[in-house]
């Protein structure tokens, strides 16, 4: 469906039909804590304000490395999730994820699930280990800071989706008129300001890798001028492979995220899949003409695009 023919009354049944809801639900331990006689002694030591000093005492000080391993996990599954999936309207963490994206993200996210769950588990075997070396490492602060217990450690970790319907006009029942037609234009209304402003992400994607490569494509022809000229390697203006691999990676995952194939934002993902099926690092690094057609790709893309 085209939004262009879509009027507010019917866009969210139409966004129900192409996307739901997405959520990443996360948990993690905290690892810092006040120490409030630390904080008191060195603001004494420094006659400073009360209250202007705090000692903060990390709980697993030199024995974080689960903790770290298990927050990276997280933070890539937040990476993942966040690529495959549009904003919504800021509230309780949701975001549009389109139907057709949904197998994919899953099928990312799956084995990050199951590597979190093995690090649980293996966290939990070590916790006492784990435990006692943070003990001993914290010294005297020790004693003042509760540490964390065995099972703290192993239920503290959490990701997760989390699944919601788009709310729907139809389930406002059994209310006076009046009230029932102004709650339904607040949600069209806060429909509509999601999608545009998921549009407007999907065109924020293209901007800074279709600029990033016109100005790469100039430095580098920059740099083969100047070792013509100098007759010796220059280090500046280097090519590298990222450059096309950001649009390749782009043109991957655009499709799918257009889920009412709004026209101007359907033209210039067409464009930036045809850019990415047409280049490579190594062919614009040995062809000017090649590289003079890319950048005149990319520009042209985002002249159509306003930027």
């Amino acid at each position: 469906m085209d939004i262009d023919t879509t009027t507010k009354a019917d866009l969210i049944s139409a966004l129900q039909n192409t996307a739901l809801l997405c959520g990443l639900r996360t948990r993690a331990l905290g690892l810092q804590r006040t120490h409030k006689s630390a904080s008191a002694e060195v603001t004494t030591q420094h006659k400073a304000t009360i209250n202007a000093v705090t000692v903060r005492v990390n709980r697993l000080a030199d024995a974080d490395t689960y903790h770290r391993k298990l927050v990276g996990l997280q933070n890539n599954m937040r990476k993942l999730f966040e690529t495959h999936t549009l904003p919504w309207d800021g509230a309780g963490g949701w975001r549009l994820l389109p139907n057709a994206s949904f197998l994919k993200l899953a099928g990312l996210v799956n084995p990050l699930q199951k590597e979190i769950a093995l690090c649980i588990e293996e966290y939990r075997e070590k916790a006492p280990e784990i435990i006692a070396k943070a003990r001993a490492n914290l010294g005297d602060l020790a004693l003042e800071i509760a540490l964390p217990t065995v099972e703290e450690l192993s239920t503290a970790y959490e990701a997760r989706l989390e699944f919601g319907s788009i709310p729907d006009t139809k389930a406002l029942k059994n209310l006076p008129p009046a009230i029932t037609g102004k709650l339904a234009q607040h949600m069209q209304t806060r429909a509509q300001t999601a999608y545009d402003a998921a549009l407007d992400d999907i065109n924020n994607r293209m901007v800074k890798p279709l600029q990033h490569l016109i100005e790469r494509l100039d430095a580098f022809e920059e740099r083969e001028g100047r070792e013509k000229m100098e007759g010796v390697r220059d280090l500046q203006g280097v090519f590298r492979d990222t450059t096309v691999s950001n649009i390749t990676e782009l043109a991957d995952v655009l499709p799918t995220l257009n889920v009412l194939g709004d026209h101007n934002t359907t033209e210039a993902v067409n464009a930036v899949v045809e850019l990415a099926g047409s280049i490579t690092a190594e062919s614009l690094r040995a062809s000017r003409e090649r590289r003079d057609a890319a950048r005149a790709k990319a520009a042209s893309i985002l002249a159509g695009m306003g930027s």
